[in-house]
């Protein structure tokens, strides 16, 4: 096959490089070269082919310099402190079990742990930054995200395949030119090392240093082949590739050029009987024969190219190619690739402009534009492999594309199960647009921010039902108990939520739970008899009467409702709200009588008491699968002895209201399986007091709330209090009540 045809000539423009006794180029821009263990040498511009690509040709083509939160959210498997979950119940069990894909094994939490030597090689001379720093890989490699896992097919000049940067990462390679693997070009080494080459302690890492490589040559030196190209990304596809990088475009085109008519900014079709309908260069039929040739996940990753054009064409077009419904032909599985010269604070290369692939009768029937397609990379001085294992640095559109299409291998490790143009649709979504003059025909969505990309993107929400596409429930409200039961955060600490794209991420709920202090009074604050119970209702909603049964004893039966609790217990939002409360209760109370009423005498008391509690929960979906009743109880005993002024001191021991039992059932989400279905996690949550809080206290009282003088004084030392540091508390306490 010819490498050059009418009116779709590309090539590889790296500029004419005396080096080797070879040259090739077009327009270059002249720089430095620097190979392991030869001299430096200069790089000079002559004369051009008509065949330029690497992302464009003409202009500013590629050039050859000198080498240089809420919850806290964690991604799935996620080395944190936060412990596991229980066992999987039986429902939701579809399919392989997974928390998206499997971390690298020893990744380190610590982003900084990556920012070393190998990860800054890749910027020239700290004149420009590093491509991994800029778009934030460090971020995406300490949660655990390298690569690992994922192919990723080169259609390029070849490569070599001996490197130390490349030789354990490439794990296909195929040549259909006929000159053979080896890239006499250095091109396709350099882009492949941007997108893979190893970690290593030496020289550079690409931007998935843990995924694989399969090799296409589709073109030596003398123009590049999208038709080659094409045929690698079908064999990737039975390879298992998650994403092509091309990075090649066609020669700008004046004369088309000419024909272009704006209809806004950055928008233009094309007054062009065939063109103007069928894209530059046919297009939209190519999209056709791409989408088969990509099968049904893999995203073309394309430079945008280098000619400074305010619009992508070409085979950019492939990204917004529609049918006549104006659904996309290649179904969104398509990144365009601008250069961002961070350094200069600039777009370098064309930009993400739109010329209408079909315009009829007026309109243009695409069903996107290239900004909706387009994303940024730092591209400008890049430094990477070359052959001969060596280093060089290029600028251009064709070192901007490998970095993105690392990413995508990088996202593809953490979720598996997601979808090519899902994958497309986060970096899209998640690129950085805080750039100075901002416009999306300019930078389309912005540059690349694998920090964001790693994180949940829109609205986080725990699954509801079976499936990671049904209904799901903002993680919300807490839960506040008198006890920890032994288990209850560890159960909680690691609860799946979904993002806006159906990613699995996990929400320590266990730092939503806390224990608080429920008691309500006491015996021996009160200085006499004192119902528990009644103290956690409001007055006009409880009731009791009492019930004799000797001079000594009787029965107190009451009840009464509680507002969003129950016993000072309290639920919310993802873990069950509760309306309100009803308890039943009965105190079975003794005291002896004073012999003859005599001051002085002492006597001793009890009381002794048990109630049930019946929950109204809210009807939004919840974790809370059943709230069966709630038992309680309580007692105190002690002595009372009479002063002769009147007074009374008591010396009290009693255990204060407290949860017997209060088994609830959660049904938590803790992993999904690839073909989407949620495994859950059923946990009994038995409420009910491991320990018992024990009060000992003596008090002194004079006068009754009937006299017009009445002080109360005492002591007192709680022990078993779960909300207290060492569950235990000492109090000291006054009151004092005058009535007229």
């Amino acid at each position: 096959m010819a490498w050059c045809m009418p009116m779709s000539v590309v090539g590889l423009g790296i500029g004419l490089v005396v080096l080797l006794g070879w040259g090739f180029g077009c327009g270059c821009v002249s720089g430095l070269w620097r190979h392991y263990g030869s001299a430096l040498t200069l790089a000079v511009c002559a004369g051009s082919l008509m065949a330029c690509a690497g992302g464009g040709g003409g202009g500013a083509s590629e050039t050859l310099v000198t080498s240089f939160v809420a919850p806290t959210v964690f991604a799935p498997n996620d080395d944190s402190d936060a412990g596991q979950n229980g066992s999987f119940g039986d429902d939701g069990d579809a399919g392989d079990t997974s928390h998206g894909g499997t971390p690298t094994p020893n990744s380190s939490t610590n982003p900084g742990a990556y920012r070393t030597s190998e990860f800054y090689y890749g910027g020239y001379y700290g004149l420009t930054p590093a491509p991994l720093a800029l778009s934030r890989f460090d971020d995406a490699y300490s949660r655990g995200w390298t690569g690992l896992g994922s192919l990723v097919t080169v259609a390029d000049t070849g490569v070599d395949p001996d490197h130390v940067d490349l030789a354990d990462n490439i794990l296909h390679m195929r040549d259909y030119t006929g000159t053979g693997i080896a890239d006499n070009n250095g091109h396709g080494t350099h882009v492949a090392g941007i997108v893979a080459a190893l970690k290593n302690g030496a020289g550079t890492h690409g931007a998935a240093f843990d995924a694989k490589l399969a090799i296409g040559k589709v073109t030596n030196d003398q123009g590049y082949s999208f038709a080659l190209a094409r045929d690698a990304a079908a064999w990737g596809n039975e390879l298992g590739s998650v994403a092509i990088n091309v990075s090649a475009a066609y020669l700008r085109d004046r004369s088309l050029e000419a024909r272009l008519v704006e209809i806004g900014p950055g928008a233009a079709y094309l007054n062009h009987s065939s063109y103007g309908v069928n894209g530059y260069y046919g297009s939209r039929v190519e999209a056709l024969a791409w989408r088969e040739a990509l099968g049904a996940e893999q995203v073309l990753v394309k430079a945008a190219g280098n000619d400074g054009t305010t619009y992508s064409t070409g085979m950019n077009q492939l990204a917004t190619a529609s049918y006549d419904d104006g659904s996309l032909i290649l179904d969104g599985r398509m990144l365009v690739v601008g250069n961002w010269h961070a350094s200069g604070n600039q777009l370098i290369g064309n930009k993400a402009g739109n010329v209408c692939v079909t315009w009829q009768i007026g309109s243009c029937v695409d069903g996107a534009q290239i900004s909706d397609f387009f994303i940024m990379a730092q591209g400008t001085w890049i430094t990477s492999t070359w052959p001969g294992d060596g280093y060089a640095s290029l600028t251009g559109t064709s070192m901007a594309a490998p970095v993105v299409a690392g990413a995508i291998a990088v996202l593809h490790q953490m979720w598996p199960h997601m979808k090519g143009r899902d994958l497309v649709a986060l970096v899209l979504q998640t690129g950085d647009k805080n750039i100075s003059g901002y416009a999306p025909h300019i930078h389309g969505q912005g540059l690349l921010d694998m920090n964001s990309a790693t994180q949940p993107v829109g609205a986080t929400g725990l699954p509801v039902s079976g499936r990671t596409a049904g209904d799901i429930s903002q993680p919300s409200g807490g839960m506040s108990f008198g006890a920890m039961p032994a288990g209850l955060q560890a159960a909680f600490a690691q609860v799946m939520v979904l993002d806006s794209f159906e990613r699995d991420f996990y929400v320590d709920l266990g730092a939503h739970i806390t224990v608080v202090d429920t008691r309500r009074g006491s015996h021996i604050a009160a200085a006499g008899t004192y119902n528990g119970y009644a103290a956690y209702f409001a007055p006009h909603k409880q009731a009791s009467f009492i019930q004799p049964l000797s001079p000594q004893m009787d029965i107190l039966f009451g009840g009464g409702g509680e507002d969003g609790g129950f016993l000072g217990n309290s639920l919310s939002g993802s873990f069950g709200g509760v309306r309100n409360s009803t308890t039943g209760y009965a105190l079975l109370r003794y005291q002896e009588m004073p012999d003859g009423e005599r001051r002085g005498g002492v006597r001793a008391f009890a009381q002794i008491g048990a109630g049930i509690t019946i929950l109204d929960t809210e009807d939004t979906p919840s974790l809370l699968q059943r709230a069966p009743s709630v038992l309680s109880s309580s007692w105190a005993m002690g002595l009372a002895s009479g002063t002769d002024d009147g007074g009374q001191f008591r010396l009290t021991l009693s255990q204060p209201v407290q949860i017997d039992s209060a088994r609830f059932d959660y049904r938590l989400p803790a992993a999904r399986t690839l073909d989407g279905a949620v495994q859950f996690a059923n946990h009994e949550i038995d409420f009910g007091a491991a320990s018992r809080e024990i009060d000992l206290g003596l008090s002194y009282r004079r006068g009754t709330a009937k006299d017009v003088l009445e002080l109360v004084l005492f002591a007192e030392a709680r022990t078993g209090v779960a909300a207290f540091d060492k569950g235990r508390e000492q109090r000291l306490g006054l009151r004092l009540a005058a009535r007229l």
